[in-house]
């Protein structure tokens, strides 16, 4: 057991000191494949020891005993193997498309005709229409419809991260400024109603007394 242990002892010493002179010779790690990369963290003096660790995020390796992983950069996306990266798969209706075009005329006449409406409220605002359509919360559309028309002016333009930024503001300001005083204006029409209601009943059950 002892010579045991000293053989062992002394294996391991010429093992550094080949290692130190000689480090192409000395090996306790595997090779890392593509779309891995070598981590040294369990390497206890030994220079070819060490850890593969598989890409993560969008990033890849594409040879072996890889020393780190790169990025694969703005509209490329990583392979499942970690190894390459593609274009993203992307469909786009740009502005100078036929889809792009018709998007951009339809843009322009709702503009017009939301933009003579904003006009033609305004106007009539003391009037009696106007008061009893729920003039208050029925202005706060008109920001939120405008809103949404530029939305889809963004969707037909060409893809940034301003325009994708741009995309996300103003469908939630369409939503909010839209959909808001649809739900009030509905609440308050039903709150009317039953009122009304009500107060018939009670008037022909006073008549009946």
């Amino acid at each position: 057991e002892v010579n045991r242990t000293a053989s062992n002892s002394l294996a391991d010493s010429l093992n550094r000191a080949v290692a130190r002179y000689h480090p192409s010779r000395v090996k306790c790690s595997e090779d890392c494949v593509p779309g891995e990369f070598k981590s040294l963290a369990r390497s206890e003096g030994l220079v070819n020891c060490w850890d593969c660790v598989r890409c993560e995020g969008n990033k890849f390796s594409n040879e072996t005993n890889a020393d780190y992983c790169e990025e694969c950069g703005e509209n490329r996306w990583v392979n499942e193997a970690r190894t390459d990266c593609s274009l993203t798969a992307t469909s786009l209706h740009l502005i100078d498309s036929t889809f792009g075009n018709i998007v951009t005329v339809l843009v322009a006449l709702s503009v017009v005709v939301v933009s003579a409406t904003l006009v033609c409220y305004l106007y009539f605002w003391n009037s009696k229409v106007v008061r009893a359509s729920g003039r208050d919360l029925a202005i706060l559309m008109f920001p939120g419809m405008f809103s949404g028309l530029f939305n889809a002016a963004l969707v037909s333009s060409p893809p940034n991260q301003l325009v994708c930024d741009g995309i996300l503001l103003t469908s939630h300001i369409f939503l909010i400024l839209v959909l808001i005083p649809i739900v009030v204006r509905t609440f308050r029409i039903l709150v009317i109603f039953k009122f009304a209601a009500t107060k018939k009943e009670m008037t022909e059950y006073v008549k009946g007394w």
